[in-house]
């Protein structure tokens, strides 16, 4: 059972990866001595939402998941966490139980110090300095005072929080912090290199996605049961509206809810909760707080008071650049709470400030420093339970906008923060906030629409092959009547007449481009070998010969400059596979198996990924991967004569196109998590047809009708 042992510093996480590249069970083992409280987390390539978090006093601690075949397509690294919430160090031991036959290696930037401790003991020197007006010695304690001084009574304010730092005895501070920051005078000033060097590695970490466009910090804490987890469901991938004007947006509050109430309350007999939201997109910083909440108790759930609480967009302004709300739930006692409000904006303001001095990216520097800041010592007379961050990516506002709503004891929302929580024994207390983000005004989807067949004439033989190397080109390749491949190509205005290429073309070609003003066309030649032709701004000065003996169509892909990936069915009904790259010149064949009954189809929709597309045996559509490690194959169904194309327009994203039974062009795509049943587009095709894509929604297919002439047929949006 490969394992690897962690050192765990006071309050520190680490991690280890590993590569999963079958889909199962996964599961990994955490044992530590002593009786420290541990949390693990496990989580899945592209931080897809296929994790577990658990957290136990009784080694070992078992964590698991499952690796599903589209989460391994994505990306093949696992990752496994173990948090130590104590004030002493660990020492802890991860083991991969399943699968077995996998590599662990410790991550350079996401291993120690998740919460870093070392980042907020240098940030509180930073605001301590400010508010003792200390010399400005360096680029932070200029932006400090430049951004501070703008807030009321800012020295005030945060002068409390500061006091509560200083407050820390040196033993435990220096054990927390580390004794660089942790207990430096307050006077002392830091070297401009050296606090640059520490503000760029302490921060530069990693964020989760639980969901397309919304990160969270990665937080080793268990979620409750029956407490939905944030996931989206797109209806529409946001790489469709590239080219379209998108709404506006706004994000709203929707309401809390109580998992565990809190131990101890000296104040009062009842929780009575209230959230602080603090809000930066990098230029500017907002705030706002939630009325309080009377008298709630375990499983209650609230909505906000007043009905409606806006946190981004009450004017519907529309996003530009990434957006970090920090939320901190409090426990009304004794305090102020718009005293906290005015900390908490401080704090954000300055977090804000150096990011914006040192050129970091602000949302993602902001959640990482000032949440941790807040949960170590903002200092209340109200009991403070938990803060926890949120970024939204500006460009992924559309697809969680379309997110479902869910109800969850009463209450309706689409994003569910992570739990907000009391470490100290005498709290406890679990609350989760529940946010909406939707279009303002109401968003009305753009209709995906198939034009009527064009006709473009011409007599040819076998399938059609089509390229595109850039917006609103089409290049189109046929097998002549008299056996030479024809060229036809779209300029974005007209189309040319036909070009004959030459050759001995016994079926149909096949074509790819890698770049602009690139095309490389396949065919078999007179003896049923493979022959190649490019065009790089005019077309080379005759066929290579590629040798081999093949029966079908050849199909090629390329994902990268310079790359080609040429696919052929080879006598023994294999789909076999040659490439070419710079470095290595063409490859040999390789055997990919299979049964396979004419010419294969692939397509590349990113780096070092191919999707293979063939007819087997039964009929039926079949679907094999390179990601990178060959898939099995895959059965796809349908039942469809000829060769398949296929074509994509996006990340994640195939258009496959078949001729039916009926004769009819029919149609089945990938959307990124689910195949679609099959679309009937209608025509009257004679062989199989050639697909291409050029941008966003945009596919161009292209079939030889029955009076064996070429019709072309696209979709676009309105």
């Amino acid at each position: 059972m490969p394992s690897l042992s962690v050192e765990l510093r006071p309050r520190s996480k680490s991690a280890f990866g590993f590569d999963v590249r079958a889909a199962g069970p996964v599961s990994v083992e955490v044992q530590w001595s002593g009786t420290a409280k541990l949390s693990g987390f496990l989580y899945g390539p592209n931080s897809k939402v296929a994790y577990d978090r658990k957290t136990g006093a009784a080694s070992p601690l078992t964590l698991s998941a499952t690796a599903t075949q589209a989460m391994v397509a994505q990306k093949s690294m696992w990752v496994a966490q173990v948090y130590n919430p104590t004030d002493a160090p660990l020492r802890a031991t991860l083991s991969v139980k399943f699968p077995r036959d996998i590599a662990l290696r410790p991550l350079d930037r996401q291993d120690q110090d998740l919460q870093q401790p070392r980042a907020v003991a240098l940030f509180a020197h930073l605001l301590t300095r400010y508010v003792n007006n200390a010399p400005v010695e360096s680029r932070a304690d200029r932006a400090l005072k430049e951004a501070l001084d703008k807030l009321p009574n800012s020295r005030n304010v945060l002068g409390r929080a500061v006091n509560a730092w200083r407050a820390i005895p040196a033993p435990r501070r220096q054990a927390i912090f580390g004794a660089e920051f942790g207990d430096l005078a307050v006077r002392a000033a830091i070297p401009e290199e050296k606090l640059a060097l520490n503000l760029r590695t302490m921060t530069d970490v990693g964020l989760v996605n639980f969901t397309p466009g919304l990160r969270v910090r990665k937080e080793a804490r268990e979620l409750s049961v029956g407490v939905p987890t944030p996931s989206v469901s797109l209806d529409i991938p946001p790489s469709q509206f590239q080219s379209l004007t998108l709404p506006t947006y706004r994000i709203d509050f929707a309401g809390i809810y109580c998992q565990k109430e809190t131990k101890i309350d000296g104040a009062s007999s009842e929780d009575e909760p209230y959230v602080i939201f603090a809000a930066t997109d990098g230029f500017k910083t907002w705030s706002k707080r939630s009325d309080i909440f009377p008298d709630v108790d375990t499983g209650n759930a609230r909505a906000p008071l007043p009905a409606f609480l806006s946190l981004f967009g009450e004017t519907g302004p529309e996003p530009s650049r990434d957006l970090a709300i920090i939320t901190t739930v409090m426990d009304h006692d004794q305090g102020d709470p718009d005293h906290y409000r005015n900390v908490i904006h401080g704090f954000v303001e300055a977090g804000r400030a150096l990011a914006a001095a040192y050129g970091y990216p602000v949302p993602e520097f902001v959640s990482n420093l000032v949440g941790d800041a807040i949960n170590w010592f903002v200092d209340t007379g109200d009991d403070k339970i938990g803060t926890q961050s949120v970024v939204f990516e500006a460009g992924a506002f559309h697809s969680l906008a379309l997110s479902p709503q869910k109800s969850f004891k009463g209450l309706s929302y689409n994003i569910l923060s992570p739990i907000h929580t009391g470490d100290e024994w005498w709290n406890g207390a679990k609350y989760n906030v529940m946010y909406n983000i939707r279009h303002d005004p109401p968003f009305v989807p753009p209709t995906q629409r198939w034009s009527d067949w064009e006709f473009l004439g011409g007599e040819f033989q076998g399938a059609p092959a089509v390229s595109s190397w850039g917006d609103n080109r089409l290049d189109v390749f046929v097998g002549g009547t008299n056996k030479h491949m024809m060229h036809k190509w779209w300029d974005g205005s007209e189309w040319s007449g036909w070009e004959d290429l030459g050759g001995k073309v016994n079926q149909g070609p096949g074509a790819v481009s890698w770049g602009p003003n690139r095309i490389d066309c396949f065919t078999l030649g007179k003896g049923l070998e493979l022959s190649h032709r490019w065009y790089a701004s005019q077309w080379s000065d005759d066929w290579e010969p590629l040798g081999g003996i093949f029966q079908f169509a050849p199909a090629v892909s390329s994902w990268g400059e310079n790359r080609l990936d040429v696919f052929v069915r080879g006598t023994n009904t294999h789909m076999l596979h040659r490439w070419w790259e710079p470095s290595g010149g063409w490859s040999g064949w390789e055997d990919l198996g299979g049964e396979i009954k004419d010419a294969p189809a692939t397509v590349s929709w990113g780096h070092n990924r191919i999707d293979c597309f063939a007819r087997g045996m039964d009929d039926q559509l079949y679907h094999k991967a390179w990601q990178p490690g060959w898939s099995d194959w895959l059965l796809l169904g349908g039942v469809f004569q000829g060769a398949p194309t296929v074509s994509s327009w996006g990340d994640n994203r195939l258009d496959v196109f078949v001729r039916g039974t009926n004769n009819h062009l029919m149609h089945k795509w990938w959307d990124g998590s689910a195949w679609s049943g099959w679309e009937d587009l209608g025509g009257e095709l004679n062989s199989g047809p050639g697909a291409v894509s050029w941008g966003p929604n945009r596919i161009d297919c292209f079939v030889r009708g029955t009076d064996n002439q070429l019709w072309h047929k696209w979709t676009w949006l309105e």
